[in-house]
């Protein structure tokens, strides 16, 4: 699996899904969301599939940048 497609849109990319995310989440009180919180920023930025949801998320874990502590995704320090 590739991380971009070049028949593909950026903003369609999980790189750009897990952009929303690092952003949103290091904006965030304590550097915590919960699922639902990061479902709605990508939802709201046109990402509403939830495998794309699920691979963002998958890319930043799998980077380092995020964690998770049931109920929450953690930006890592």
């Amino acid at each position: 699996m590739s991380i971009l497609i070049k028949d593909q849109s950026v903003k369609m990319s999980y790189v750009y899904g897990g952009y929303l995310v690092a952003k949103k989440l290091k904006k965030a009180e304590g550097g915590k969301l919960s699922f639902y919180d990061i479902s709605e920023e990508l939802n709201a930025n046109g990402i509403k599939h939830y495998r794309q949801q699920f691979f963002s998320l998958l890319f930043l874990y799998s980077t380092g940048v995020i964690s998770f502590d049931e109920p929450y995704v953690e930006l890592v320090k």
